[in-house]
C-alpha cells in the first residue's frame, strides 16, 4: 500500500487542504477520492512526488484531512 496525495483547487472549500489516500494504486486511491469528493479536487500526487514539491517548498501552507485508507478486495 502506498499513500497517495490529492490537492483541492484555490477557488474550492477546502483549499489549502490535502487528502491521503493509502491504496495499492493510483487508479484505486483516485476511485476513492472520487467516491468521497466527486471531481471537486485538483491534482493527484505520488509519495515521492509529493515529498519532492514540499523540499521546494510548495505546499508549505497546506493542512492534511484525515487520511482514507483503501478496503480493497484481495
Amino acid at each position: 500500500m502506498e499513500k497517495h496525495y490529492f490537492t483541492f483547487g484555490q477557488s474550492r472549500s477546502l483549499a489549502n487542504r490535502h487528502q491521503v489516500i493509502v491504496a495499492s494504486s493510483p487508479d484505486a486511491a483516485r476511485e476513492v477520492m472520487v467516491r468521497h469528493f466527486g471531481w471537486d479536487w485538483a491534482f493527484q500526487y505520488t509519495e515521492k512526488e509529493w515529498n519532492g514539491f514540499k523540499e521546494e517548498g510548495f505546499f508549505k501552507n497546506n493542512q492534511p484531512l484525515e487520511t482514507i485508507y483503501c478496503q480493497e478486495e484481495a
